[in-house]
């Protein structure tokens, strides 16, 4: 089968600095969807296809979905420093102090740290928006502030790290009702991984793209995301830095 050529990282890069080289504050909404559709469809590409081929192969109930949440997890910290405009600081900061000197002496770079006992990383902060039910403190536990705080050790920490999930947490395919997990009882929590992915497409579809057209602040922080992306943001002074960074 022949390779297509659409979506790669080089097509969609041209396609981000053709576009990069019009914006304005006061561009319009149509030009500022431009933008998000090469978001929108760099994460369909390389995150949700992939997942949709999971699901719906023949096999996918024989433990694919331990696959699917391991790249939703992949995600998720991804989604929500889109969302503050931030970067993180273990993986990037030598680098940009090399590759993006301006911006960096400037103060222009906002870092996250991923601390394992930190209540406000971008994983756990990403699930309590994406979901009320998430923001719930599990009676059954003294150890953990709410599931969201229990998703992050028990299957994202587990499932990229040590490959298993924790804590008795299970894996099925869907509830039914449209419940993301089950906590009801501890000897066997269900996360239902189809559900999951609905309501994290939904967002990214959706949510994110409203916020991305209301809000100012959340749309230079995605262009900020596309900028360092796609190696753009390599500024020689201080006049050549965009609106986004400012």
């Amino acid at each position: 089968m022949e390779k297509s050529i659409k979506n790669t990282h080089k097509e969609l890069k041209e396609r981000w600095v053709c576009i990069k080289n019009e914006l304005k504050e006061d561009s319009s909404v149509d030009l500022f969807l431009k933008v998000y559709l090469i978001y929108n469809e760099r994460i369909d590409n390389r995150y949700f296809k992939p997942i949709e081929l999971l699901r719906d192969h023949k096999d996918s109930s024989d433990g694919f979905g331990f696959s699917m949440v391991a790249i939703l997890c992949s995600l998720i910290e991804f989604l929500q420093s889109t969302i503050d405009g931030k970067f993180d600081k273990k993986a990037y900061e030598n680098e940009f102090n090399l590759k993006y000197s301006v911006l960096q002496n400037e103060k222009r770079i906002t870092y996250y740290e991923v601390v394992n006992n930190n209540e406000d990383n971008e994983f756990v902060i990403f699930l309590k928006k994406l979901d009320s039910r998430f923001e719930k403190n599990p009676d059954y536990s003294a150890y953990y502030n709410s599931v969201a705080r229990e998703f992050y050790e028990c299957i994202r920490c587990a499932i990229l790290h040590d490959a298993c999930t924790r804590n008795n947490w299970i894996i099925r395919e869907k509830s039914g009702d449209n419940s993301i997990f089950d906590i009801s009882k501890k000897e066997e929590k269900i996360l239902y991984r189809n559900d999951f992915y609905n309501i994290i497409k939904e967002k990214v579809k959706k949510d994110m793209k409203e916020q991305f057209v209301e809000n100012k602040e959340i749309r230079k922080n995605l262009f900020k995301k596309m900028d360092i992306i796609f190696e753009t943001a390599n500024y020689n002074k201080f006049e050549d830095i965009p609106f986004w960074w400012n």
